[in-house]
């Protein structure tokens, strides 16, 4: 039994007394040394974000290169890098250095038709504006617009709030009084309304936002009824 008890007794000390793995002690020491760094260089680079100096931003005031008068309603870029500015008196357009003005000639059926609520630019590189009295093209050879009336006179002159092109080429245009669709081959309009007697028409008249989505269906945001779609050749909402 003495034996037996040295022999148990050695057994454990074999087994509790492990022998210490410095290799290990050292990596562990690394990683912790690595670890410590990366937050320190974490912090210094924040402390150093924070601290760096905020360029001041200035202004330059473009009114006296444009009618004071006149309340900008509409800025666009074009794909040339013109912009484009649509006001209550008319356009103009800036190319980094100089205004051109285009402006409504009361005698001249072939000049901007008069205030301004829209500018846009089509997949073509066409330029369109949305004025009180209808749409207008501009030929960017003669500098004149070809005016195109809208089907309903009433539409026209409460607001064009914004403008989509569709793949065919077609112009989608939110106004106050109804929804327009614009078709450039034959350059006729096409009206929807609200008809309380068709539970399918547009929700109501006042259109806000519209966004086309990769089917070609038409989404489009109404005051106050709410969001509408309408799909891709369809005519109910």
């Amino acid at each position: 039994m003495p034996a037996s008890g040295v022999l148990v007794t050695s057994w454990m000390k074999s087994k509790l007394v492990m022998p210490i793995d410095h290799s290990l002690n050292s990596h562990m020491t690394r990683i912790f040394r690595f670890c410590a760094s990366v937050i320190g260089w974490v912090f210094l680079l924040a402390f150093t974000v924070q601290a760096a100096p905020v360029s001041p931003l200035f202004f330059k005031n473009m009114g006296d290169a444009m009618d004071a008068n006149s309340g900008v309603t509409s800025v666009i870029q074009d794909r040339q890098g013109f912009m484009w500015i649509g006001t209550t008196t008319g356009i103009f357009r800036y190319d980094g250095y100089n205004f051109i003005q285009y402006q409504n000639k009361p005698d001249n059926p072939i000049s901007l038709p008069g205030f301004v609520f829209k500018v846009f630019e089509d997949r073509q590189g066409t330029i369109w504006i949305c004025t009180k009295n209808g749409l207008a093209r501009l030929d960017p050879e003669t500098n004149t617009f070809k005016r195109f009336t809208f089907g309903h006179a009433k539409s026209a002159s409460k607001g064009t709030s914004q403008v989509v092109n569709d793949d065919k080429g077609g112009l989608w245009l939110a106004t106050q009084e109804g929804l327009q669709y614009f078709n450039q081959k034959n350059g006729l309009f096409k009206e929807y309304k609200h008809d309380p007697s068709q539970p399918d028409s547009i929700a109501t008249d006042n259109v806000k936002a519209l966004a086309l989505d990769n089917n070609g269906g038409l989404w489009i945001a109404t005051w106050p009824g709410g969001l509408d779609y309408l799909a891709s050749g369809s005519s109910a909402f």
